[in-house]
């Protein structure tokens, strides 16, 4: 029985085991599969590694110059508006339902909503004047009243 590793070709350490295994270690099984050592190169361990990773421009970033990833390039980029004019909005009614009155400075709790639907006045989707701040149980009042209407 061949008590050798397959791709050392050094001898297998004893254990019960070892009539089974063909690899002296994980690294010797994957360098098989791979088809030999690393490439010293391409090796991130080392500080010369680096270099040389460097030198022939292998550590760029995975995703550099890729499109879509950030701001006005991203799929779902609608021009920052929506954040903006929730704060100004939020501000400009001083954290306050305009229904019931409720005031929280928790800005993540209170809701904006547009006076006329924005399906129908699509041109006042951005409009100031057509946003109100309401708490969320107004906001869900407004909501289910407006679907009975329709």
């Amino acid at each position: 029985m061949n008590n050798l590793c397959l791709f050392r070709k050094k001898e297998l350490s004893n254990d019960r085991f070892k009539h089974l295994r063909k690899f002296c270690s994980l690294q010797c099984s994957k360098n098989q599969k791979r088809g030999g050592f690393p490439n010293p190169i391409a090796s991130k361990r080392t500080k010369q590694g680096w270099e040389k990773r460097r030198k022939h421009g292998l550590n760029t970033p995975w995703n550099k110059g890729k499109s879509g990833q950030k701001g006005e390039k991203n799929y779902f980029w609608n021009g920052g508006k929506k954040a903006f004019l929730r704060k100004r909005v939020l501000k400009r009614d001083s954290y306050t339902c305009k229904n019931c009155k409720l005031k929280n400075k928790l800005a993540g709790f209170m809701d904006i909503d547009h006076i006329k639907p924005k399906s129908k006045y699509p041109n006042l989707k951005y409009n100031m004047k057509n946003l109100i701040t309401l708490c969320p149980n107004c906001h869900r009042i407004k909501t289910l009243n407006n679907k009975e209407l329709s």
